[in-house]
């Protein structure tokens, strides 16, 4: 190619791009740092959950007194101090906590990461637009099911 001038110009050649098993291997590598990370937000939140619970209920206990906390407010408390980071591959490992402790029959965590789970889709749902909101419903009644089947193999 000849600039005005008539000399030549040199077009720069795009970069090599990486052999497909390294593009793999990068991929593969962000898929488990989301997933990580997505597993560490939610052990943290369980974890706060379950502190504020106790101290909820060790203060009633000691007062004789009904627990000022319930679970849904601690929940609540738990997501919306997270919200901005909770995202697919936070609900994708929620669903699959969700399912590990369907599996083992662990009631009590079950409803915890249950209630998690709501009220994520929930703050969600406060700021989607009306398609989402669609999709959220249909999740609903998929969970339903599950804890119906939960409840029915159980008893």
């Amino acid at each position: 190619m000849h600039g005005a001038r008539g000399q030549r110009r040199r077009i720069a050649c795009p970069p090599a791009a990486g052999s497909a098993s390294q593009q793999q291997q990068e991929a593969s590598e962000t898929i488990r740092e989301n997933v990580n990370r997505a597993a560490k937000t939610l052990e943290e939140m369980v974890e706060e959950v379950a502190r504020e619970m106790f101290a909820s209920e060790a203060a009633a206990y000691l007062s004789a007194d009904p627990p000022e906390l319930a679970q849904a407010d601690a929940v609540r408390s738990a997501v919306s101090s997270r919200l901005e980071w909770l995202d697919a591959n936070f609900l994708a490992a929620l669903n699959v906590y969700v399912q590990s402790a369907q599996s083992s029959g662990d009631a009590a965590l079950l409803e915890l990461l249950v209630a998690l789970r709501e009220e994520v889709l929930l703050q969600v749902v406060g700021r989607m637009v009306p398609g989402g909101v669609c999709v959220v419903s249909m999740l609903e009644k998929a969970e339903e099911q599950a804890l119906w089947h939960m409840r029915t193999r159980s008893a």
